[in-house]
């Protein structure tokens, strides 16, 4: 993702994301462009639309990513209500996020989530702990994970079930 530019990116998260995701991921990409801008006059310029991500996406609309929260390009946000991603929390790239997710630590200071890469997390899903969720795995909605999960496998319930993922041909 480093080598790529905001536009890039931007283009991406557009394209795996609807109405208000679009607006939800594209306002959270261009905030974590200037906080996380090497140049101090760039995030001095970034800072009004930063304040204005805090001020519209997370206090109207209930959606917590801080801007230094690191994610990978094609993030997608179904219904874009509700959703919290502890700062420290890694998430890596088309991860799709239904309403009411919350990817954060046990306690304050402990350890957050990994998220592979093209992980489906389910509506209502709590996934809290230094624990980390393999490549192309699928909660289930309504999932408490605080354990980690192997690649390839689909994850449900609580307590929480693994099963390895069947592909039928």
């Amino acid at each position: 993702m480093a080598s790529m530019s905001l536009v890039q990116i931007l283009k991406i998260d557009f394209s795996v994301n609807f109405r208000k995701g679009k607006y939800i991921v594209g306002s959270y990409r261009i905030a974590n462009y200037f906080a996380q801008h090497k140049h101090k006059w760039a995030r001095m310029l970034g800072y009004p639309f930063i304040k204005y991500y805090q001020y519209f996406i997370v206090w109207h609309l209930g959606i917590e990513i801080p801007v230094n929260t690191r994610i990978g390009v094609g993030l997608s946000i179904g219904h874009g209500v509700t959703v919290v991603i502890n700062e420290q929390a890694v998430i890596g790239d088309y991860v799709f996020l239904r309403q009411y997710t919350t990817i954060g630590n046990k306690q304050v200071g402990s350890g957050s989530p990994i998220i592979g890469n093209h992980v489906e997390i389910g509506a209502n899903s709590v996934i809290l702990g230094a624990i980390t969720i393999g490549d192309n795995v699928v909660i289930g909605a309504g999932s408490v994970v605080t354990k980690s999960i192997p690649s390839n496998c689909v994850a449900y319930g609580n307590p929480l079930k693994i099963v390895s993922k069947t592909i039928i041909n």
